[in-house]
């Protein structure tokens, strides 16, 4: 059997790309993305899975590295994320995969709070924010840590 050389790198892409989503945290990342109907910034994924900005904006890095997910600009400090739309097929299919993945009933209600927010908050640099708090605490969900 011979390969040709898109064989080759479509390979070592998906390689790359799994070797990404061993880390569970961005698997969950990718997924909040794909759920999304806009982007998301990195205080919204750091809200939702009350881990710091810095941690967040690493996970987002590989992501990127890997040809999972893209950014599509800024607003003011913030970068907004989405899934890349037009993924070549072999990450494409696996994008597919993760969207088919359900959401744990506790990311899901963390993802619908934060993102129902995203009016009346926008985006704010980390957990803590006294709004998100609050609807978190309202919702009887354990907010962000700070």
């Amino acid at each position: 059997m011979s390969t040709t050389p898109d064989t080759s790198d479509a390979i070592a892409e998906l390689a790359a790309a799994c070797k990404v989503l061993g880390e569970p945290r961005r698997l969950r990342i990718l997924r909040f993305l794909l759920e999304a109907p806009d982007t998301l910034c990195g205080c919204e994924l750091s809200d939702i899975l009350g881990v710091p900005d810095y941690q967040i904006s690493r996970d987002l890095s590989a992501l990127r590295g890997a040809g999972l997910v893209r950014d599509r600009g800024r607003s003011g400090t913030w970068v907004h994320y989405e899934p890349v739309p037009d993924a070549p097929q072999h990450l494409g299919r696996l994008l597919a995969l993760v969207r088919e993945t359900p959401l744990a009933a506790d990311d899901a209600r963390r993802f619908e709070l934060r993102y129902g927010l995203r009016a009346q908050v926008g985006c704010v640099l980390g957990p803590g924010h006294p709004d998100v708090t609050a609807a978190f605490v309202a919702a009887g969900v354990e907010p962000p840590k700070a």
